[in-house]
Formats: structure tokens, C-alpha cells, sequence
């Protein structure tokens, strides 16, 4: 059984990832619940400790480690450490927001409904962007019809406006995006919203109103 890297590397490489329910590491892994099916996951990043070795990692880029329980019983740390410790390396990256037909097709889409993907700058777990608080505002700012929010993988998120599509379409569009994942880099199979500035289930806020 492998010991994790030591608290002091880990403390300083420490970050927070969104993973489904689903994802084969979740049960271990130190959770909580952002909203429907989808966990705030704290992780190291191993890329410049010679633990990499040890896990043998083959992809270019971070190399991601998720903090267990088990870990925090070796580190002698508790839960609030270890997400204080994630919050502060999370502010290493930016979190960003942009035009979808820029990203696709390198020009802004036509129209007042445009779509727009929320990620950050870490190129592996960006769907945790969609957690900042600027996010939001600016994401309710752009869409004041309100919004809907596509899981379309760990990585990042798709914002549409409300006026322009049907949930039952967008579930649609959904499966067909997860069918192309591995099951590491599916986010949810479920739609979100944002009410009054917090993350939810879009068939339950639809039910609500």
C-alpha cells in the first residue's frame, strides 16, 4: 500500500476538483456535495514530487492525486485543513469565462443568446470555476432571463440562456456529450441552474416555481 506524499507538499499543492458520484474514486475520497450528483473534491497536484513515480502517472500536465480519509488520518490533519489548504492553491488559477462560437470557431456568435464556457487556467479540472462567486455574478449578469448549466465534463461547463432551449433538449445534448467520455471525465448526468446565486437542479427549480 502506498503512503501519501508528506502534509507540507501536500498543503502547498492542494486544489479542488468537481467529480460525479459515479467516478470509480469518489467513495474514498474526502467529499461534499456541490449539488445533484456532483462532489467538491480536494487534490494534489504529484507533478513535482518524486511520489509521481510511485503512481506512475502517464499524462502530460498536472498529475492529480485525490485526497482519502485515509490521508488525513496519516497527515494528523482534519477535514478544515485540508479544504483551507485546497481554497488557498485554487487561487492560483484564473477562472474564466467565454464566448463558446470564440472558443469553437474563433468569432463571437450573432444574436443575443450566446453561449459561453466556464473553466480556469489548471487544463484539468476547470469545471470547478463554475464555484467562484465572481462566476456567478457575472454569469446572472449576462444571462438576466436566466440560465441553464451543462455539465459537458470535469473540465468545464456550458451556460445557455433560458429562452432559447428546453431542458428535456438539453438532457438530450447531455447524454450524447457523456456518451463520448470516459467515465473519469463525466461530470453529471443532470442540467443546473443558478437560483439566487447558488447551483441547483434545474428540473427542481423548475418544479418549485
Amino acid at each position: 500500500m502506498s503512503h501519501a506524499p508528506e502534509w507540507k507538499y501536500c498543503s502547498e499543492h492542494m486544489h479542488v476538483c468537481l467529480l460525479s458520484t459515479t467516478h470509480h474514486d469518489i467513495e474514498n475520497a474526502v467529499r461534499w456535495r456541490l449539488a445533484g450528483d456532483i462532489f467538491r473534491v480536494p487534490w494534489i497536484d504529484l507533478t513535482e514530487t518524486k511520489e509521481v513515480l510511485t503512481y506512475k502517472h502517464p499524462r502530460k500536465g498536472p498529475i492529480p492525486l485525490l485526497v482519502t480519509r485515509s490521508m488525513l488520518s496519516e497527515w494528523h490533519v482534519d477535514n478544515e485543513q485540508v479544504w483551507n489548504a485546497a481554497a488557498i492553491g485554487d487561487s492560483e488559477y484564473a477562472d474564466v469565462i467565454q464566448d463558446l462560437n470564440i472558443r469553437v470557431c474563433g468569432k463571437p456568435a450573432s444574436g443575443p443568446y450566446r453561449p459561453y464556457v466556464i473553466t480556469d487556467t489548471s487544463g484539468l479540472f476547470g469545471a470547478r470555476a463554475i464555484q467562484s462567486g465572481h462566476i456567478r455574478k457575472t454569469l446572472q449578469t449576462y444571462f438576466p432571463e436566466g440560465l441553464y448549466l451543462i455539465p459537458s465534463s470535469i473540465n468545464d461547463w456550458i451556460a445557455v440562456s433560458k429562452q432559447t432551449i428546453s431542458i428535456s433538449v438539453l438532457e438530450d445534448h447531455l447524454q450524447r456529450i457523456n456518451d463520448t467520455l470516459s467515465p473519469t471525465q463525466k461530470l453529471s448526468n443532470h442540467i443546473f441552474t443558478l437560483h439566487d446565486g447558488r447551483i441547483r437542479l434545474a428540473r427542481d427549480d423548475t418544479n418549485r416555481r
